[in-house]
């Protein structure tokens, strides 16, 4: 990192910046070694945000966490199960789980949490029931 007219500016984007040129406002500098403290710049090249993303995926460094693995959730796949019965309204939802009524409408349209499935119970045939 550098400091920079009262910046804070990564250390691949000042070597970009002199070795290769200006980056327009609206792009990234990504690098194809995939090593973000990379400053050689035969590494670096621009691209947008989706063009990041992209080549992450491409290149299968894509982490993907859902649900209760993120640090911010507020509930948990039980919790999910339970709203999506629609035992009650999604306002008393929101209010017990204290999350917004929106978020609760997307859970119940299977719009969000899509993982978590209801448990189905195994019926065993030819048994006694």
């Amino acid at each position: 990192m550098f400091w920079v007219n009262g910046k804070t500016i990564p250390a691949h984007r000042v070597a970009y910046k002199l070795f290769i040129g200006d980056i327009p406002e609206s792009l990234s500098v990504l690098h194809k070694c995939d090593n973000p403290t990379c400053v050689n710049p035969e590494h670096l090249f621009l691209g947008t945000q989706m063009d990041n993303m992209k080549d992450m995926n491409s290149k299968g460094r894509r982490k993907s966490i859902c649900g209760e693995q993120l640090p911010q959730t507020k509930i948990n796949s039980d919790i999910v199960l339970d709203i999506r019965k629609k035992a009650q309204s999604q306002r008393n939802y929101a209010t017990q789980y204290n999350i917004s009524q929106s978020t609760v409408g997307e859970i119940q349209r299977n719009l969000i949490w899509k993982h978590v499935e209801p448990v189905t119970s195994c019926s065993q045939e030819g048994g006694p029931f």
